[in-house]
C-alpha cells in the first residue's frame, strides 16, 4: 500500500509539455482554476522512489541491452 505525499517541485510536466496527455484528459482546457492537484506523489509504505529520471534511464539501458526492470529496482530503496 501506500499514500499520496505533497511534492512542492511538481509539476515536471503540463498538457503542453506532455503529449501523452490526451484532449480528454487536459484538466486546465476544461477549466480547472488551480495546478494544486499536480503536486502530489505516490509513496508507496515504507519505500522512496526516486523521482525517475529518463536521461539517465536511457543511459542505463544504453549502457546494457540486457538491463531488465529487476536490476532498475534494485537500485531503488524499495528493494527488499
Amino acid at each position: 500500500m501506500g499514500e499520496w505525499v505533497p511534492n512542492p517541485r511538481a509539476p515536471y510536466y503540463t498538457n503542453k509539455t506532455c503529449w501523452a496527455i490526451h484532449e480528454h484528459q487536459n484538466c486546465m482546457k476544461y477549466g480547472r482554476p488551480d495546478t494544486e492537484f499536480m503536486k502530489w506523489r505516490w509513496k508507496p509504505d515504507g519505500c522512496e522512489l526516486p523521482i525517475f529520471n529518463p536521461a539517465q534511464f536511457l543511459e542505463l539501458v544504453k549502457a546494457s541491452p540486457w538491463l531488465s526492470w529487476a536490476t532498475l529496482w534494485r537500485g531503488t530503496k524499495c528493494s527488499p
